[in-house]
C-alpha cells in the first residue's frame, strides 16, 4: 500500500511541476510578445521622429544655403538628425533582441 500511495503521490507532484513550468511558459511568452510589440510600435514612432528630423535638417540647410540661417541653427539641426538616427537605431536592436528572445523562449531559435 506504501508503494501505492507513494506512486500516486509522485504523479501529482509531477502534474503541479509540469503545470507550473507550462505556466512560467506561457507568462514568459506573453511578456515577451508584448515587449516586441511595444518594441515595434515605439520603432514606428522613432522612424516617424528621423524623417522629420530629416525634413527640418533640409529646411534648415536650404534656409543656411540662402543666408538666411545662422551656423548654430545648422548645428542644431544636425544634432537633432544625429540624435533621430542614434535612437532609430538604438529601438532596431532593442527590436530584434525582444523577437530573438520571443524566439528563443518559444523553442524555435
Amino acid at each position: 500500500m506504501f508503494c501505492h500511495e507513494s506512486a500516486g503521490t509522485g504523479k501529482r507532484m509531477y502534474k503541479e511541476q509540469t503545470e507550473l513550468i507550462q505556466d512560467q511558459l506561457d507568462t514568459e511568452l506573453y511578456t515577451a510578445r508584448t515587449k516586441l510589440e511595444e518594441a515595434l510600435d515605439e520603432l514606428a514612432i522613432r522612424r516617424d521622429y528621423k524623417i522629420l528630423a530629416s525634413e527640418l535638417y533640409e529646411v534648415v540647410y536650404e534656409r543656411y544655403s540662402n543666408g538666411m540661417a545662422i551656423v548654430t541653427e545648422m548645428m542644431d539641426a544636425g544634432n537633432e538628425l544625429l540624435s533621430a538616427d542614434i535612437e532609430y537605431l538604438n529601438m532596431q536592436i532593442e527590436t530584434y533582441r525582444y523577437y530573438y528572445m520571443l524566439r528563443k523562449i518559444a523553442g524555435t531559435l
